[in-house]
C-alpha cells in the first residue's frame, strides 16, 4: 500500500513538473520578444548590431510559430540560455489548463512509470 502511494506521488510529481513546459516556453517567449524589441532599436543607432536582431527574430518567430508537438525542438534548437536562466529566475509556476499542458503531463506520468518500473519489479521478485 505505502509502495502505491510512493508511486503515485512520484507519478503526479513529474507529471506537475512536466505540464510547467509549456507555460515555461510562453514566458520565456515573452522575454526573448522583449530582448527583440531592444535589439531592434539599438540597431537602429548601431547597425552593425544587425546579426543579433537577425539570431533573435528567427528564435523568437521559430518558437511562435510552432505546434505542440515541434515546440520543445525548436525551444531547444535556438535557446539563448541567458535569457533562459533570466526566465527560470523569475519564473513562477502556474496550473496551466491547456491541452498541451496536459499532454506534457502525460509525457511526465509516462517517463514517471517508466524510470519507476526496474524498481517495482524488484520489490516483486522479493515478495
Amino acid at each position: 500500500m505505502i509502495r502505491d502511494l510512493i508511486f503515485g506521488t512520484w507519478c503526479c510529481l513529474l507529471a506537475a513538473i512536466f505540464c510547467q513546459g509549456p507555460e515555461f516556453m510562453q514566458q520565456y517567449l515573452q522575454r526573448l520578444g522583449g530582448h527583440l524589441d531592444e535589439a531592434r532599436l539599438i540597431e537602429r543607432q548601431l547597425p552593425q548590431r544587425a546579426e543579433r536582431v537577425a539570431s533573435l527574430t528567427a528564435a523568437h518567430d521559430t518558437l511562435a510559430k510552432a505546434d505542440a508537438l515541434t515546440r520543445p525542438f525548436a525551444f531547444f534548437r535556438h535557446l539563448k540560455t541567458e535569457i533562459a536562466w533570466n526566465t527560470l529566475a523569475s519564473y513562477r509556476p502556474a496550473v496551466p489548463l491547456t491541452l498541451e499542458a496536459v499532454a506534457y503531463a502525460l509525457v511526465g506520468v509516462l517517463l514517471a512509470v517508466l524510470l519507476a518500473r526496474p524498481f517495482r519489479r524488484r520489490r516483486e521478485a522479493y515478495a
